[in-house]
């Protein structure tokens, strides 16, 4: 227990050390995944060619089958246009929001357990696939894009809750209203406490 009182000051550094290892060691080591982040890359890579930036193309045509809101396009595009067309490129985006989702996922378990608890689960979900695996975290798909925003907005609404600063209701508005650009309706959809994707 001292031990990891005396390392609380790098709580945060450890997580984000140990997930780039986790995350961007292997996101080049793989084929891309068919259907769900082939298509996504498929739609930035028109969105490149054909500049529009609103609506999704897939083979020349618009795209009726991913009927999503384009901020993860946005970013995969933004990524395609620093370091290429490549699997490295359209799984970043998702890495970087693993990122940010455990940052604040260790922010709101310390609101509500405290430090060393914050850390613990933290560490729990490093070995966790449904956070780390295909389809989240290490592929380019919506799920870490929408996994983020949602925790931030539950992180804001908890401080709103306990400090009642205005600040944290706008935050908690905005991250709810990205959680929606980042997956459309999935955003507000429970099934018995658990996120429908």
């Amino acid at each position: 227990m001292r031990f990891l009182k005396a390392i609380s000051p790098y709580h945060i550094p450890i997580i984000i050390i140990t997930l780039c290892i986790y995350t961007l060691y292997p996101i080049s080591r793989f084929d891309v995944i068919e259907w769900d982040e082939a298509r996504n890359g498929v739609n930035a890579y028109e969105m490149f060619h054909n500049h529009d930036y609103f609506n999704l193309y897939y083979g020349g045509k618009p795209d009726s089958w991913n009927a999503k809101p384009p901020l993860l396009t946005w970013c995969i595009l933004i990524c395609y246009q620093l370091f290429g067309f490549n699997e490295f490129a359209l799984r970043l985006p998702s890495v970087l929001f693993t990122i940010a989702f455990f940052i604040y996922y260790y922010k709101l378990m310390r609101l509500l357990a405290g430090e060393t608890t914050a850390f613990a689960c933290c560490v729990v979900l490093l070995s966790c696939k449904a956070v780390l695996g295909i389809h989240v975290g290490i592929t380019g798909d919506f799920d870490a894009l929408l996994l983020l925003f949602l925790t931030a907005s539950a992180y804001h609404f908890y401080r709103f809750t306990v400090y009642t600063k205005n600040r944290d209701l706008l935050l908690t508005g905005l991250f709810t209203g990205l959680a929606f650009y980042a997956k459309g309706p999935a955003a507000f959809y429970t099934c018995r406490g658990l996120p429908c994707t």
